[in-house]
């Protein structure tokens, strides 16, 4: 590499330093915050509302967000399959399929036990529409406190540290770097932050570009299933 390739390099770095430093406008008010996935991880969206469009060899199927994640085109990369993510930019299905879904009570727990520590809350999810799910997830989740009471988050919902990689301002920043590599370039930014990050998803590509991101104040947790 060249003093001009280089010097390119970094420049594009402090720009992207500088663009993401403006994506997230939250405090910090603790040394540590676990950040979920939303699908198949904090909920089991309603099939009913919302999926995902499959088209192989000229048919098209539907999918469940599970079979999204674990569907091994996606895993592979297949550049012969066109995936169809509409039902996500939709406002009202993208509120309601968290609304209607089903809680995942087992990694609704993990998160319980470390907010109890003192620790926030945040999600991070390959969908759009941040400003609804943010709304829907205010309504949808609570967490038990030391007695056992059901709470609504309130302040420990950092929705300033959120993002839903699908939407504009994203993908304007990230440019072509996939779902994962998003979430990665998030995740870093957040253990720039906190001293601790606890990171929940069930996406089996998600978790493998956590791990090789290799910070040591990361810790990887995959999803449990209902």
């Amino acid at each position: 590499m060249d003093k001009e390739q280089l010097f390119n390099q970094v420049m594009w770095t402090h720009i992207v330093e500088s663009f993401v430093n403006d994506l997230f406008k939250d405090e910090q008010t603790s040394k540590g915050i676990v950040v979920a996935d939303i699908d198949n991880t904090l909920v089991e969206p309603c099939p009913e509302i919302i999926g995902i469009y499959k088209t192989k060899n000229g048919k098209t199927e539907w999918l469940t967000c599970h079979e999204y994640d674990t569907d091994p085109d996606l895993l592979d990369d297949n550049p012969d399959v066109q995936w169809d993510y509409s039902d996500f930019y939709d406002p009202e299905k993208a509120r309601e399929s968290i609304l209607q879904g089903i809680p995942i009570l087992g990694n609704l727990e993990i998160i319980d036990q470390y907010i109890q520590m003192g620790y926030d809350f945040a999600f991070l999810t390959a969908r759009s529409n941040e400003d609804v799910i943010k709304e829907a997830l205010e309504k949808f989740l609570k967490y038990r406190d030391e007695t056992g009471e059901l709470k609504h988050l309130k302040n420990i919902f950092k929705k300033g540290f959120s993002a839903a990689i699908g939407d504009d301002k994203y993908i304007q920043v990230f440019g072509d770097l996939n779902a994962a590599q998003k979430k990665g370039k998030v995740l870093e930014y957040l253990c720039d932050k906190y001293d601790r990050v606890i990171f929940i998803d069930d996406s089996p590509k998600n978790l493998k570009v956590a791990k090789e991101l290799g910070l040591l104040n990361l810790e990887i947790i995959e999803a449990k299933r209902n």
